[in-house]
């Protein structure tokens, strides 16, 4: 294509996004948004078409035709969100999906038999002496996620050759 073809299409592109977005104003509720839209926002966009690439470029028919087209494809798209909802699970917020997260783990680990500790004198593995001890209880969700990010900070702080 040549460049005023795609100067073209680009401005038509233009057009038809204005349009959805007024229409898609109108489904969410929003109509004064979408007349003020449509009022300022739309003239403005048709006369700098014309203007741009003739009278004859746009008539007042494509405006509706493409206006109406857009006006469909936000009603298909409206109902389809409403179908997928539909068979999506109710949502739930991060910090309870966490907290719910945090009870099961925590109740787990609580009645998950817990070893005896050895003295460090018993241990059979000689390098294990710089390992810390394990902790008395089941560490917090937020402690695993720190000590994750750390790890990470400290291989990416690493040079290349290591």
């Amino acid at each position: 294509m040549t460049q005023p073809a795609l100067d073209r299409e680009a401005a038509f592109s233009a057009l038809e996004m204005l349009c959805r977005r007024i229409c898609l104003l109108r489904v969410r509720g929003r109509s004064v948004e979408a007349n003020q839209l449509q009022s300022a926002e739309l003239s403005r966009t048709v006369t700098e078409l014309r203007t741009r690439f003739g009278p004859d470029s746009l008539s007042e028919e494509q405006v509706r035709t493409i206006f109406s087209r857009e006006r469909e494809r936000v009603a298909d798209a409206a109902v389809l969100a409403e179908l997928l909802g539909a068979f999506m699970p109710p949502p739930t917020s991060v910090v309870a999906a966490a907290a719910d997260l945090a009870e099961r783990t925590t109740a787990f680990a609580a009645s998950a038999p817990v070893p005896p500790r050895q003295p460090p004198a018993e241990r059979e593995s000689p390098d294990s002496s710089s390992a810390p001890p394990p902790p008395a209880q089941a560490p917090a969700i937020a402690d695993l996620l720190d000590e994750m990010l750390s790890q990470d900070s400290q291989r990416a702080r690493r040079p290349r050759g290591s």
